[in-house]
């Protein structure tokens, strides 16, 4: 027997209490586990943004592809910052993943990938304005998640959705940057995460289900027959991969008249006056003593 203050504890106390805190972690819900498609991330515990990079890839060729194109970038810019750690897996997993079960089983975070299977988290930031504009009752009920904040994660199936969805208050503005318009949520897709239910929010907060409802599908044009008394602002295409973005140098920037410069003879529009021929560095070379003059200058 264990005595705790004035208590006694016999074995099975000791045993209901050993059980209570093994289950204090979270815990990915079975709604969810019932997608065998759904793809999870890890986060530390009270934090929000995964620890580990490339998890938007599935493929491990092409994590490492964009990270050779990122230590190319350093590299030319000197070794400036940081360069992430080369993957060595992929860093997105299934909810039965032994990386991911250990990971939880050691009071971690975790976030749920957007986009799999059409997985759209509609992440509502002001609550009561889209209860009141009425957004919700257009859309069917669904597992429903409140965030550590006290917003809620509505999670749908939107397979014909081609990108995420910011929405702004039509009227009202952002108080504390009054021209701005008031940020009212978003609608999460391929790029993006939303951290799970169970987890720690950074306030101490969990991240507890609400609704324990069946995931609906929904179309796009349902979802934005919902939003169109908000303002928004979206993406209609899918994200391509980071390795195949390359951006374009200053010196790469084309001019327009390359091409025909390039196909007339540099004594056509250099030839001095009274042309003369020597042996140069290069072989046999043109010079004179002065220019003709453009006509018109």
């Amino acid at each position: 027997m264990l005595i705790e203050g004035d208590n006694i504890m016999n074995p099975q106390d000791i045993k209901n209490l050993s059980s209570s805190s093994s289950t204090a972690h979270a815990e990915i819900p079975d709604r969810l586990r019932e997608n065998k498609d759904l793809r999870y991330i890890r986060i530390k515990k009270k934090e929000k943004k995964p620890f580990e990079g490339f998890w938007t890839y599935d493929n491990l060729d092409e994590a490492i592809a964009d990270w050779d194109e990122r230590k190319a970038a350093w590299e030319k810019n000197g070794k400036k910052g940081r360069l992430p750690k080369k993957p060595s897996r992929v860093t997105n997993y299934s909810a039965t993943d032994p990386i991911l079960v250990h990971h939880l089983a050691r009071g971690g975070n975790y976030g749920i990938a957007a986009g799999y299977d059409g997985l759209a988290p509609f992440d509502s930031d002001e609550e009561d304005r889209l209860q009141e504009l009425g957004v919700f009752e257009k859309l069917p009920p669904t597992f429903r998640v409140r965030t550590g904040s006290g917003g809620f994660h509505r999670y749908y199936y939107i397979p014909d959705l081609n990108g995420k969805i910011v929405l702004y208050d039509k009227t009202l503005k952002n108080p504390k940057k009054t021209e701005e318009a008031l940020h009212l949520g978003e609608i999460q897709w391929i790029g993006t995460q939303v951290v799970g239910p169970g987890s720690t929010h950074p306030n101490g907060n969990k991240y507890e289900v609400a609704d324990d409802l069946p995931i609906a599908t929904i179309t796009k044009v349902q979802l934005l027959d919902a939003i169109s008394c908000c303002k928004f602002s979206g993406n209609d295409r899918k994200p391509a991969p980071r390795a195949a973005k390359k951006k374009k140098s200053k010196s790469s920037k084309s001019r327009p008249s390359s091409a025909i410069a390039d196909s007339i003879p540099i004594q056509d529009i250099a030839m001095p006056d009274n042309p003369r021929e020597r042996n140069g560095k290069n072989g046999r070379e043109i010079f004179g003593f002065a220019f003709t003059a453009c006509e018109g200058t």
